[in-house]
């Protein structure tokens, strides 16, 4: 977890919805997420807003290779993500 990140039940909260909007899928590489590997990412870094609230609007579904690989820098994301758009089309 990142030393930026949120702690609580309210955070914990968000996380669920975030992931279950991007439909438990990585929004970089489109992989399955479960258990560990599921994490919340945030589109702009915290490092560079430090204190901010963030909406669910601003946050992403990743993988922790992923999510590791993003590092501090900001990334774009699709407004609109649909499974179909993967190989095999991943059942909805």
């Amino acid at each position: 977890m990142s030393k930026h990140s949120a702690r609580g039940a309210r955070w914990e909260a968000q996380r669920q919805r975030i992931l279950d909007r991007d439909g438990w899928l990585c929004s970089a590489c489109g992989k399955p997420l479960e258990g560990a590997d599921a994490t919340v990412d945030h589109i702009e870094p915290i490092s560079l807003n430090p204190g901010r609230e963030y909406a669910d609007h601003e946050l992403v579904a990743m993988c922790k290779s992923c999510n590791g690989r993003k590092q501090d820098r900001l990334i774009a994301r699709l407004p609109y993500f649909a499974r179909s758009w993967l190989p095999g089309g991943l059942p909805g």
